[in-house]
């Protein structure tokens, strides 16, 4: 199988295989995600209580509730409104 070039897939294998690698990156990833994972699981975050029913109930009256703007609550409104209400807000406070 060759590409339009000339090349073969062995040669494109052959090229990605010796191409140079970081070190310096690999060690950072593996740093970086280890001191996340300890952030987050030797921290005060309570990993059992994420999936609680308390949280469940929270995440459902956000998005229902708290994500609407206190001037459309309790009626009717469209993505157009929401942008609208958006833009208004820009101007008035500034972007």
């Amino acid at each position: 199988m060759s590409m339009s070039t000339g090349t073969s897939k062995i040669d494109i294998d052959a090229l990605r295989s010796a191409r140079p690698r970081s070190t310096l990156l690999r060690v950072s990833v593996v740093l970086l995600s280890a001191l996340a994972a300890y952030a987050w699981l030797g921290g005060d975050i309570a990993v059992q209580d994420l999936f609680s029913a308390r949280r469940a109930e929270n995440l459902a009256r956000f998005w229902n509730v708290d994500v609407v703007p206190y001037a459309a609550r309790g009626q009717d409104w469209s993505i157009a409104q929401y942008l609208g209400y958006v833009n208004d807000l820009g101007l008035d406070r500034g972007y």
